[in-house]
């Protein structure tokens, strides 16, 4: 399983659910983090009593047992059926991906699920940026983001992650990126766009010869 690095516990409500906060490990210590909005709500109530809402943030280099009584005993017979049913380990210690699976809904109504990080990062984007052979204002034009943006991405002075998320998306998803490039043709020199046009054409039928398509945008 991938190496699990947050988890976010949610108050799940009959019609509703509510971000309560985060747990982290940093190095040997287990750092638990309550959402600010939820922390000054009005109805909160604590996770457990080892993490009262009197602070936001708790530090300690034990599991809280807040959450180490979420996972189930090993003596518990049905112990294996459960790590079964996840696709986990019977051997398996990580104490976040145990709370992510077998530990993620309780008798509360807290649950608790792994956050899932990206691992697109600004070489991804350069690399496929070099793909499509075109320049910054090029893809600038092409994909409807602030230039700025790509020449703070490009020179690695920030991660900019919203907007390496929605290019993760354009180089994951040719059907993607050929709808939003036809939406922004007007901006881009006729050349340019065929360039863009028959590259995001040939990844789009190499998907299809794998079976890898997962939809089609018509345009």
């Amino acid at each position: 399983m991938k190496k699990i690095r947050k988890l976010n516990i949610y108050l799940e409500k009959r019609a509703s659910r509510i971000l309560v906060g985060d747990l982290t490990k940093d190095g040997p210590n287990y750092i638990f983090e309550y959402n600010k909005e939820y922390a000054y709500s009005k109805n909160a109530i604590p996770i457990g009593p080892d993490l009262p809402l009197k602070k936001r943030t708790y530090k300690s280099i034990k599991l809280f047992s807040s959450f180490k009584d979420r996972i189930p005993s090993r003596e518990n017979p049905a112990y294996k059926e459960y790590c079964r049913k996840f696709n986990i380990s019977e051997d398996e210690d990580n104490e976040l991906i145990l709370l992510s699976t077998i530990g993620q809904k309780g008798p509360s109504s807290f649950i608790f699920e792994a956050s899932i990080e990206s691992e697109y990062e600004n070489v991804n984007y350069l690399f496929f940026r070099k793909e499509l052979g075109i320049s910054i204002r090029d893809f600038s034009h092409a994909f409807d983001i602030p230039l700025s943006t790509l020449q703070s991405i490009e020179k690695n002075k920030f991660l900019g992650k919203e907007a390496l998320k929605r290019i993760e998306i354009y180089d994951m998803f040719p059907e993607v990126a050929k709808f939003e490039v036809q939406k922004n043709k007007s901006l881009i020199h006729g050349d340019k766009f065929r360039r863009i046009e028959i590259f995001l054409e040939n990844k789009i039928q190499y998907k299809l010869n794998r079976g890898l398509t997962q939809f089609k945008i018509n345009t």
